[in-house]
């Protein structure tokens, strides 16, 4: 049998069973794939100090919840 036939019924859009995304998994994606999400996603883990780190991350925490008032943002 040729392998498209497993999968049939298939669309392009769809996701197959057992490999749908969490809701945190598609926030995460979603970001990547902004031009800001790649650049940071290049050059936060060269920053090898962790407490440089740890305050940049603080920063962005501070940042949101001040715009957003969401603690969760």
């Amino acid at each position: 049998m040729p392998i498209s036939y497993f999968y049939e019924g298939l669309g392009s859009d769809e996701t197959a069973p057992g490999f749908s995304e969490s809701e945190s998994e598609q926030y995460v994606s979603a970001f990547l794939l902004t031009t800001e999400g790649i650049e940071l996603a290049k050059a936060f883990p060269r920053i090898r100090d962790r407490k440089v780190r740890q305050q940049i991350l603080a920063l962005v925490r501070v940042t949101a919840e001040s715009i957003y008032g969401d603690k969760n943002a």
